[in-house]
Parts: structure tokens; sequence; C-alpha cells
């Protein structure tokens, strides 16, 4: 099989194999195109441990509870005053949530200048006036490239955060949290957010081991997946291209191959996660894997 490290090598490789051009002038190149990207997104969706573990891992930071801010707000109203020095804070105030003192929920701030003492809410159910609040951040910002958790969230004690479902969090954590940390666990929210179940009183910094979405791939730069990753792509994609031509035997036999090659890469990337010789990790088989 010939290097294969671009998405051009792959379209190549299927498209010789059904003995058409490479000169981008057969009538099968669009498809071939589609289905590579196709089986690459497969690839990533169904395997996406296998070389797209992110290193170092993100990092995402809880900040500190803030007492010192007071609001005022017209009962059903969304415009909110903020008094005490909000002026101080560098970033502004977006989705901090605040919990006026005495009350049974949340307001959250939905927009917010840093420095400004006004500020644009959900809605407030009552009327409030230069009323003590608690202002605290439960939720932050996963990277953009983010795919799936590896396993959960890390604080510097090395204490584990597990992700839970977001409506066990609501059931268990509901939004009137308090200041505790390391909080229980997190919950993911839509694809860009993470929800800790409590808040912290100091910044608190978590770190979070994931996969990451490589996109689609094109072009002739070098794809992100590794090596034996970019030959299973070439082999999952000639089948259904073989098919286009109406050659069901050769991509019967293609798909053969391809599964077998899946399988072995399965079985590399595990090898590449485990110690291979010796007895002290205890994660070795009863049988050498190379037997």
């Amino acid at each position: 099989m010939p290097e294969l490290l671009s998405f051009a090598n792959v379209q190549n490789f299927v498209l010789t194999k059904m003995n058409e051009e490479i000169d981008d002038t057969s009538d099968w190149l669009a498809d071939v195109r589609t289905i590579v990207t196709a089986k690459h997104r497969e690839l990533v969706a169904h395997y996406p441990w296998m070389s797209l573990e992110k290193y170092p891992p993100a990092v995402v930071l809880a900040p500190a509870v803030i007492t010192t801010l007071t609001l005022t707000i017209t009962g059903g109203q969304t415009s909110l005053t903020l008094g005490g020095p909000a002026a101080g804070y560098a970033g502004d105030l977006d989705n901090y949530k605040l919990i006026p003192s005495g009350a049974d929920y949340i307001i959250r701030i939905t927009a917010h200048t840093a420095g400004s003492t006004s500020a644009t809410v959900d809605a407030a159910p009552v009327t409030l006036a230069a009323v003590a609040c608690t202002a605290f951040l439960d939720e932050v910002d996963l990277p953009s490239d983010f795919h799936l958790f590896i396993n959960g969230g890390w604080t510097n004690g090395g204490h584990f955060i597990a992700i839970k479902p977001h409506e066990v969090l609501q059931k268990d954590y509901p939004e009137k949290v308090g200041a505790s940390w390391p909080p229980k666990f997190a919950a993911r929210i839509g694809a860009t957010k993470l929800r800790f179940s409590h808040y912290p009183d100091a910044r608190k910094r978590v770190e979070i081991p994931y996969t990451y979405d490589p996109g689609d791939p094109s072009g002739t730069g070098t794809m992100t997946i590794d090596g034996y990753l970019r030959t299973v792509l070439a082999q999952m994609a000639l089948p259904d291209a073989l098919r286009l031509k109406h050659a069901e035997a050769e991509a019967r036999i293609a798909e053969t191959r391809a599964e077998m090659a899946l399988a072995r890469a399965v079985e590399h990337e595990r090898k590449l996660r485990l110690a291979m010789f010796g007895t002290l990790s205890h994660e070795q088989p009863a049988t050498p894997m190379w037997a």
C-alpha cells in the first residue's frame, strides 16, 4: 500500500483500486471523496479513543464566588442594576448566577460588560432593591475541538470529578447550589459547556482529558489521525467505492480486509496504552500479545 498521508493520498488509493485515473478526470471522483469523508467520520465517531487523545489535556478554571455585590431589579423584568465593586472584576459576568440573600432561586446574567453596573438577566420573580447576593459561575467553556471525555475531570489534588447526565445534576444538585470543592460531579451541557455540581470559594483549576474532533479531512495536508489509521481508512472506503461500479465480489473481499484491519488497529491501540513486558502493572494479558 502506498504512503498514505493526506486525504488526497487515500482518495487516489481508492481510485487506483477502482481502475480509475487519479488526475481528477474520473467520473467517480466526487463520489470517492464523499465516501472517504463519510468513513473518516465513522472512524472518529465509533473509535474516538484511537490516536485522538488531546495532550496536554484541557484546563478549565472555576472562578471564585463573589459576595460583595447587591442587585436591584423589578419583578418580571430583565434589566438589573448591580451595586458594589462590579468594576473590580477584569472579566464580564456573563452566565454568572445570582442568589439574592434569603432567596430559594437563582437569576442568571445573560449579558454584562466588565465594570458596568448594568446587566441583562433571564428574569427575576420579585422586585428587589439593593439586596445582597452571592454571584457564582458553575458553568465553564469546553475547548472548541472537544469531542468526548476520556474519563472525567481531575483537580490538582488528584480528586476525580465524575461526569453524569445533566438531568442527574439537575435533580440532585439544582441550580441553587452551595460553595464546596471539589464538586461531587459535573455534567456536559450541549456541546460547549461543562457545569459543576458546586462552585469554589477560591479560583480552582481542573484538568479534563479528552478526545478531540479533527474535522473532515481534505486536500494534500497530512491528516490528523495516525498512520496506521490512515491505512484503515483507505480500506474502509474501498468496499463502498467498488460497489459504485457494481463490483460486488471485489467489494466483499475488500470489506473483509477492512474489518480485519480495523480489528488489528484496535488491538494495536491497546498495546500502545498497556505495558507489554513485566508484571507490575497487572494489565498484561494471560498470553503474550504477540502470540
